[in-house]
């Protein structure tokens, strides 16, 4: 028990956390106008955190501290006023960020998180919904003790989509570049890969209402005949000086799911996949799966 003359503290934690964000439109009340109306919508969101902890483990102490600021994240909207394109352009919106993230164990080891990137979103020609995005990370830890580097990592990735319907289907086509690259003690190269995506994704969602008329009985019951189709079909193609790291994969899956009722669904689904290692054949497989559900509900 705590009385007990023997006994000791095996372990022991404290933290502080400190906690502050900011939403700010600096120009909302502005009266602004005609090509300068979008800065009106300009926002900044920013948050700040900082924390202290104290650990105490069989007598052995140690003291860890993190901070992330900035974390901020500036908007604009109607962007297309700027440039009097609405004829061609709508909803232009544009998203820029930028977080600094440091931790350390006291005189052990510190590490440092720097992130950027932005989103550019908007409607072209009335017709094409479409985002662009980049971003970036930059991990780098050190050990403080001896001024040396642990690991350094680095990672980018784009990606371009757009989505627009053909009659009563939506096509969502996309395209994405991921680049990551690791290196640990005295900036050993340890992997860098290289990785495009291309891919598309095909949905279809509507109804055809119609009656439904059993035998011998004189009386016609509505049924939502609701069909949801989805499909995915995408190509990874992966390269690095690692040879486990270099495949294709191509992947395709569907689900067609069919209300009769509120209460009466099926659904059809299928997957098909085709991985191909470019020095490891042994690796390499074809796989596909089936598969139907019944749902009924009372």
């Amino acid at each position: 028990g705590l009385n007990d003359p023997f006994a000791y503290r095996s372990k022991l934690t404290l933290r502080d956390t400190y906690t502050s964000s900011l939403r700010w439109t600096p120009l909302r009340e502005y009266s602004l106008a005609g090509g300068l109306a979008p800065l009106k919508t300009f926002t900044i969101m920013n948050t700040f955190d900082q924390s202290y902890q104290t650990n105490e483990d069989l007598g052995a102490q140690y003291q860890t501290q993190s901070r992330t600021l900035p974390n901020v994240v500036l908007q604009m909207d109607e962007m297309e006023k700027f440039f009097a394109a609405g004829r061609f352009l709508a909803g232009v919106n544009l998203k820029l960020k930028y977080s600094l993230s440091d931790s350390q164990v006291v005189n052990v080891e510190e590490k440092q998180d720097e992130a950027y990137g932005g989103d550019l979103r908007f409607v072209l020609a009335n017709y094409f919904d479409t985002t662009l995005s980049y971003n970036e990370q930059t991990l780098r830890r050190t050990d403080t003790r001896v001024s040396a580097p642990l690991e350094n990592y680095l990672r980018r990735d784009m990606a371009a989509q757009t989505s627009f319907n053909i009659k009563r289907v939506r096509f969502t086509p996309k395209f994405t570049y991921i680049y990551d690259m690791r290196t640990q003690v005295g900036d050993t190269l340890i992997n860098e890969v290289k990785e495009i995506v291309p891919s598309l994704n095909i949905r279809a969602d509507f109804n055809m209402p119609f009656g439904l008329k059993l035998p011998f009985i004189d009386k016609r019951y509505l049924v939502s005949n609701r069909v949801v189709w989805n499909t995915n079909l995408s190509y990874s193609k992966r390269s690095s000086f690692a040879v486990a790291e270099n495949r294709d994969l191509i992947d395709i899956n569907t689900n067609f799911d069919y209300e009769v009722s509120k209460n009466i669904r099926v659904t059809v689904s299928g997957a098909f996949q085709y991985f191909d290692h470019k020095f490891i054949k042994e690796e390499s497989y074809t796989a596909y799966t089936l598969g139907t559900l019944l749902t009924i509900q009372f």
